[in-house]
């Protein structure tokens, strides 16, 4: 992993959800990382010039802790059925194309004026989340990780794409979806 990777990576975790569920231009502010409560910096060149897939990025990690969380929470049930590792698997691939996306956005950046990124509807909980609290949350998490990526490929759409990297990304988040989707039904029959 380059450097710039190690960097965006560090810098995705730290975004906080409310910088996750918008879509504008703006680059999401520095917080601090939740678990850990420390404040640490983001730097700005890294969430300006790539705002959109840091914000994936960050999504991706939250839903993987949600995934395992609710794998530790069903582990007296045998587990959800092997589909929240399966789940949390998809995600890890996920993660690692967003970073080869932003590497290959930062080889390949012809300048000029982005693309442009239309506004849309927030992505909210549905009524059954409340069941499997950590599932619904990861679910809700990869949603907004599409849409980030969806978002990432209409910017970069004029200075430079972003190598396939993006929609093999947005394929994993949607494994993983279908992952969680089954987890659901698993504990739902094996309560």
């Amino acid at each position: 992993m380059t450097n710039f990777a190690r960097a965006l990576a560090a810098a995705a975790v730290l975004f906080s959800v409310a910088c996750a569920h918008g879509s504008s231009d703006a680059p999401p502010p520095a917080t601090a990382e939740p678990v850990s409560n420390k404040a640490i910096m983001v730097p700005a060149d890294v969430s300006a010039k790539y705002p959109y897939l840091a914000r994936a990025l960050a999504e991706i990690a939250r839903a993987r802790k949600h995934v395992q969380a609710a794998e530790a929470a069903h582990a007296d049930h045998g587990t959800i059925g092997g589909h929240g590792a399966q789940a949390d698997n998809a995600l890890a691939d996920a993660a690692r194309n967003v970073e080869e996306a932003a590497a290959f956005a930062a080889s390949n950046d012809h300048g000029g004026a982005p693309g442009e990124v239309k506004d849309r509807p927030l992505l909210t909980a549905t009524s059954d989340d409340g069941r499997h609290p950590n599932l619904g949350e990861a679910r809700l998490e990869t949603e907004r990780a599409v849409r980030n990526l969806e978002d990432a490929e209409a910017f970069h759409s004029t200075i430079g794409k972003l190598g396939g990297h993006a929609k093999s990304a947005i394929d994993k988040c949607h494994e993983a979806l279908r992952e969680i989707g089954e987890a659901e039904k698993f504990a739902d029959v094996h309560k």
